[in-house]
């Protein structure tokens, strides 16, 4: 008869097989697309963190070191209080409110923020000791220091705090540095 040579082929797929493989292909390169893009935005994060803290750390290094070997001021600077070794006070500009002390070279010291970026100026020559990219706000310092005129029986010490952002389009990272130094300089 007429179907008696029809031929059944159990090898080939349904269409509703093939639909449901392609679903499935679909949904495990979606998942290895999204892993992907996940941790090369972490990646961005990091080096972006990375590169703050290193900015930072390198800014309250040089603050340290040369806050460290302060020597007591006799209103020698602008700004700068006599028998005191830091002062914090607003001088007007460019240098608003700055952290005022003398060097160990007898040089008077600024440190300010300006444009959002640390400023350091000596004898008058400002430089600036963070990059660009970083913003640098909320600067609080905190002195402890003996009364001017008085016997000194505190050690001084500065305690600065400032917050810090990424100022990148695509890189966002925020940081609030703080460090204390106490001077060298014994009466």
């Amino acid at each position: 008869m007429i179907g008696d040579k029809i031929i059944t082929n159990k090898k080939a797929y349904t269409l509703v097989e093939l639909m449901v493989s392609i679903a499935v292909f679909i949904m495990l390169m979606l998942t290895a697309t999204s892993i992907f893009q996940s941790v090369n935005k972490n990646q961005v994060n990091a080096i972006a963190a990375q590169s703050v803290q290193e900015s930072m750390r390198f800014a309250l290094e040089m603050m340290s070191k040369e806050l460290r070997s302060a020597q007591k001021s006799n209103d020698d600077c602008v700004g700068g209080v006599t028998n005191k070794v830091y002062n914090f006070e607003n001088i007007g500009a460019p240098y608003n409110d700055s952290l005022i002390f003398k060097n160990r070279f007898g040089e008077c010291v600024y440190y300010c923020i300006d444009g959002g970026r640390l400023m350091v100026v000596r004898n008058g020559t400002s430089l600036a000791i963070t990059p660009d990219e970083v913003i640098i706000s909320n600067l609080e310092v905190d002195i402890v220091d003996d009364v001017i005129g008085a016997f000194h029986s505190i050690q001084p010490k500065v305690t600065i705090k400032f917050d810090s952002v990424m100022n990148h389009p695509t890189d966002k990272y925020n940081m609030s540095m703080q460090t204390s130094i106490s001077s060298r300089y014994y009466e």
